[in-house]
């Protein structure tokens, strides 16, 4: 079986978000046949619209403005099949209360992870801003600026399988209203390119093992092989490559010690090429007609590669979704301008086993 997990950062869409933009965001997951996507830098009306949003426009033709509640999810989720579901979370910490994360996921699909209590009622395991980590500080770590959203999925066709997704985007620069009551001397130390790195150091080497190891209560040590954790989202990192400065990611290939099985894990960085558009002034698109119009490779995916190997029946690629030139006529200007300053990213991962 098949499935395609997607990553999209969709530059400040809030209760301003257009519907041509919405609409556009809608079209490009309907058109990529994605199963599972994870957004970054949503804005929702409130935080206490976090949680399960479902399909609910019974008139398919009318559009849902801003202002009406959990917007603008509930308009995206308008210009999806119904089969949609999505589910909405801030952290803590963001510098704006409404500013977080979102998961689609294509219930025909995929569905999320539940469980049979004693007493007879039934648990789903939703989606939830992942705070429990501990920080080392010989490396001189602090919090994270952003939780990511952590959420797990279940394949309906291969029930024993699990994805476990870590929706993550890394904090561009500090900011000067953080509070830093509960921080040492090193977060003032920090440059915006160490704080980068010190958080996607905790995200891949701290949260990265302790989710891809956890046993939860209706699993058992020996499904571990069947349980797919993948880290993805803008990392606001480059990873070395023609075209790209600093900050680089330093090393796009580590070990994170052995898991349950005694097989080491081996993270790997997983990048196709450039994903967030330069601005280009209205006017002056002919300046740019010959040159290089994209100028960094933000967007990546982490996973362990010996787990995700076709020696365990795994086969997978990722790659970047060229959504200017499919979705907007190759106009780079309007599509950053209306849509966003990335384009989408995508894991395509096959099992080969039963």
């Amino acid at each position: 079986m098949s499935y395609r997990i997607g990553s999209f950062n969709c530059h400040n869409m809030g209760q301003n978000a257009s519907d041509e933009k919405i609409s556009k965001i809608a079209h490009i997951i309907e058109q990529e046949h994605f199963d599972i996507v994870a957004l970054q830098e949503v804005f929702c009306s409130t935080r206490h619209n976090a949680g399960l949003i479902k399909y609910n426009n019974p008139d398919k033709d009318s559009i849902i403005k801003a202002g009406t509640p959990n917007y603008p999810i509930s308009a995206l989720l308008s210009h999806l099949s119904m089969s949609w579901n999505a589910y909405f979370a801030a952290p803590e910490q963001a510098r704006d209360a409404r500013e977080g994360y979102v998961f689609l996921w294509n219930t025909k699909t995929i569905r999320l992870p539940k469980v049979q209590l004693t007493s007879g009622e039934e648990r789903i395991f939703y989606p939830r801003i992942f705070s429990q980590y501990k920080l080392d500080k010989s490396q001189k770590q602090i919090d994270l600026i952003r939780n990511p959203l952590y959420a797990r999925f279940v394949p309906i066709e291969q029930p024993k399988m699990e994805f476990r997704i870590i929706n993550t985007h890394i904090r561009f620069s500090k900011d000067s209203g953080i509070n830093t009551d509960n921080t040492d001397d090193t977060f003032l130390d920090l440059s915006a390119a160490k704080m980068r790195l010190n958080e996607f150091n905790i995200l891949s080497r701290t949260i990265y093992p302790k989710i891809c190891e956890k046993i939860y209560g209706e699993q058992d040590a020996g499904g571990l092989g069947s349980f797919f954790t993948v880290l993805i989202g803008d990392y606001n990192l480059n990873l070395k490559r023609k075209w790209t400065q600093a900050p680089f990611i330093p090393c796009e290939e580590f070990e994170i010690g052995e898991g349950h099985n005694g097989v080491s894990r081996v993270l790997k960085i997983y990048n196709e090429g450039l994903t967030t558009l330069k601005r280009i002034e209205e006017g002056k698109e002919e300046e740019y007609k010959n040159q290089q119009k994209y100028s960094n490779n933000y967007d990546h995916v982490t996973l362990d590669k010996n787990r995700f190997s076709e020696a365990n029946g795994i086969k997978f690629s990722v790659k970047k979704i060229d959504a200017v030139r499919q979705y907007d006529n190759n106009d780079f200007v309007h599509y950053r301008k209306k849509i966003s300053d990335h384009i989408p990213i995508c894991l395509d991962f096959e099992n080969k086993n039963k």
